[in-house]
């Protein structure tokens, strides 16, 4: 039996790019402004593919255009057709100068510090047309539907996110330290005996990382246990305002202890055996991203300054 015209619609490759467009961008206004359709054209042809589907394809919500559960069905397979089709087209040379895109990384403010701003200088120099967006990373499972949504293009984040649609590579390896004020009793301690106990730290008021992650050694849950008062906190470059006016300590990574340390008003203690503190920063993004130009450019300065200035094992 020969197919309708809508049904053909359903079929076709700019179709399919427009259902997905609308789901990553939850608006046809936006979906249709970043495949060079008019608005009118966008909306005529998301009409005829809900007759073709015989579903409305999405709800209106507050948040904007939400996919029903026949269109988030339908998602991985669209995505899976143009990934293929995509792949096939030989691929425009890229030039990193000629670039203009909005590009979105999810993060934490160590993450930002230690990878990000350093290479800010040389995206500013050679690809002047993006727009660089840094937003905080809220939680693992909101990097994730991000990432697949299109929403973000990379994330930085220690641990591992274990999902056959998002890639990573290690960008290095941190640890933490502990810091206190200048002329504080634990300085006075660490000076004179070359390290400090895990019972000697419990004295003092505690700012922890608010991270539940496991996967490495987290010696501020011993303190902790040991009835030490803590507040757990996302940022890391917020307690330090306490801290160099109290007797308060913050469990800290190296980077930004070594930025605070540099401020003359703080000591940073490491900690050694037992007490050391490892975690592996890595990079991710989607996988249907990996053969994207820019995507694949941004990654490399990235991961290039991370193994120049990170140790990976």
């Amino acid at each position: 039996m020969a197919k309708n015209s809508a049904e053909k619609a359903l079929e076709s490759i700019p179709s399919m790019r427009l259902l997905v467009a609308v789901c990553r961008k939850k608006s046809l206004t936006e979906a249709a402004k970043g495949l060079g359709m008019s608005l009118s054209a966008a909306s005529h042809q998301l009409s005829v593919l809900k007759d073709a589907a015989g579903d409305p394809l999405f709800l209106r919500t507050d948040k904007g255009l939400a996919p029903t559960s026949a269109m988030k069905e339908l998602l991985p397979k669209l995505e899976s057709i143009i990934d293929a089709v995509d792949s096939l087209r030989k691929p425009a040379v890229f030039d990193p100068a000629t670039a203009k895109r909005d590009i979105r990384i999810l993060t934490y403010d160590m993450g930002y510090l230690a990878f990000v701003l350093p290479v800010v200088p040389r995206l500013q120099t050679e690809s002047p047309g993006l727009r660089i967006n840094v937003d905080f990373l809220e939680s693992r499972e909101f990097a994730l539907n991000e990432l697949r949504l299109g929403k973000a293009d990379l994330c930085i984040n220690p641990g591992l996110l274990n999902q056959s649609d998002v890639v990573s590579q290690p960008l290095g390896k941190v640890e933490y330290r502990l810091m206190v004020r200048q002329g504080h009793p634990l300085e006075a301690i660490y000076q004179a005996e070359g390290r400090v106990t895990l019972e000697e730290i419990a004295r003092f008021p505690q700012f922890i990382p608010s991270t539940r992650q496991g996967g490495y050694n987290r010696p501020w849950l011993d303190v902790m246990a040991m009835g030490a008062p803590v507040i757990a906190c996302n940022y890391f470059n917020v307690p330090p305002f306490v801290v160099k006016r109290t007797d308060a300590v913050e469990w800290i990574p190296s980077p930004l202890a070594a930025e605070w340390e540099g401020t003359g008003l703080f000591t940073v203690i490491p900690l050694a055996g037992e007490n050391r503190s490892v975690f592996t920063s890595r990079l991710f993004w989607a996988a249907r991203d990996e053969r994207d130009p820019l995507n694949q450019w941004l990654r490399s300065l990235l991961l290039s300054y991370a193994h120049d200035h990170y140790p990976t094992e």
